[in-house]
């Protein structure tokens, strides 16, 4: 009896045992568990907070040297467009001049001058002006009255206290000798040979001339216009006082119309 008692404590001692021991790995493993859970939620914040950092700052790395890249640039770019620009003015200016200028006069100031064709002399003069004229293809009578008070006007001799550049042609009551050229508007071409295609063709080029010496005649005198001869060839000779020598252009219709 009392051996069967003895057994059965055995029994119930080592099932609490067993029961004990259970519930401690029980416990051990829900401890475990929660620890792991809680240095997954550590790791998985640090990893995020790195990812964060990651992204946040190679952004503003990425940003600032953006915009220093950007300030490297802006010199170099607007150097170009500078560039550009001043290209296209010289461009501009170079096709301004050689096809829109119009008519043409070089002035040169002469103690004497003279027109001769066929070894006889036509037409001389004294002291004065000696005026080529050429005429641009795109010239109309505007060009020709401007011009022509120009021609007139132009301040070449000293006054009578010395002062440079203070009288012209009528106020010292000199000549003019007017002679023709269409050769004024002459160029090169690759050949080197000359090129007269911005120059008036002949017959109206012959018709604003004449205009041209009658403005002249009635704007000074008609004893003090002298001419060449239109379309010949002609010996031109002449003192040239200084040397003094002038060059007028005016635009062609469509501009200002005045003598530069």
């Amino acid at each position: 009896m009392r051996e069967n008692r003895r057994n059965f404590n055995l029994i119930s001692f080592s099932s609490r045992s067993a029961q004990n021991t259970k519930r401690t790995t029980d416990d051990e493993k829900t401890t475990r568990k929660k620890t792991d859970e809680k240095n997954q939620q550590h790791t998985k914040h640090k990893t995020k907070r790195s990812q964060k950092g990651h992204l946040l700052y190679p952004s503003i790395v990425d940003e600032v040297m953006n915009v220093n890249y950007k300030l490297f640039l802006a010199p170099k770019i607007l150097l170009s467009i500078t560039k550009i620009l001043l290209s296209l003015l010289i461009i501009s200016q170079f096709i301004f001049i050689e096809e829109t200028f119009a008519m043409r006069i070089v002035l040169q100031r002469v103690k004497s001058a003279s027109v001769t064709v066929d070894n006889t002399i036509i037409s001389s003069i004294g002291p004065g002006v000696l005026a080529l004229v050429g005429l641009h293809e795109n010239d109309t009578e505007e060009n020709v009255i401007d011009c022509s008070k120009k021609l007139l006007a132009a301040k070449l001799w000293e006054n009578e206290n010395g002062g440079q550049w203070r009288h012209g042609v009528k106020q010292k009551n000199y000549d003019v000798l007017c002679v023709s050229q269409f050769t004024l508007y002459g160029k090169l071409s690759k050949k080197n040979q000359p090129d007269y295609k911005f120059a008036m063709k002949s017959v109206p080029a012959e018709q604003l001339y004449s205009k041209f010496l009658t403005i002249l005649k009635e704007s000074y005198e008609d004893g003090k216009i002298f001419d060449g001869k239109f379309g010949a060839m002609m010996d031109v000779e002449l003192i040239n006082d200084g040397p003094v020598t002038l060059v007028i252009e005016s635009e062609p219709l469509g501009g200002n119309n005045n003598c530069e």
